[in-house]
């Protein structure tokens, strides 16, 4: 299953043909994966210790946020990542909707995996 899978990047590797031949990246699959297996609650302990850290969006030179794929809610949780603002706070101004709050810890978890995100 998804929860048992491993991923790695591989930097300058490239790979022979098309490992998964689904007609989309390989990025995006894992963005779908963690959209239909993870949720906030399966994501607490990931970010123990990080949740009051201000989050900050950093450049991946062999990655752009577009690759992901990422749904309009998610891109909306993108934008709200100032610097400043902690998970934290992010999830207070979501006001105690799961959807939302779901969407504030899944979209920092991937980014944060695919080193675009840090926590101050």
């Amino acid at each position: 299953g998804w929860r048992e899978g491993t991923y790695a990047y591989y930097p300058g590797e490239r790979t022979r043909g098309e490992v998964i031949p689904l007609g989309i990246g390989s990025f995006a699959i894992l963005t779908e994966g963690v959209r239909s297996a993870l949720n906030s609650n399966s994501l607490e302990s990931y970010f123990r210790g990080r949740t009051e850290r201000p989050l900050k969006l950093r450049r991946n030179s062999a990655l752009e946020i577009e690759t992901l794929k990422l749904s309009p809610r998610e891109l909306t949780v993108v934008r709200t990542i100032d610097g400043n603002k902690s998970l934290r706070e992010l999830v207070n101004h979501a006001q105690g909707k799961a959807d939302d709050i779901d969407d504030i810890f899944r979209t920092s978890f991937l980014l944060a995996e695919v080193e675009l995100l840090t926590f101050g």
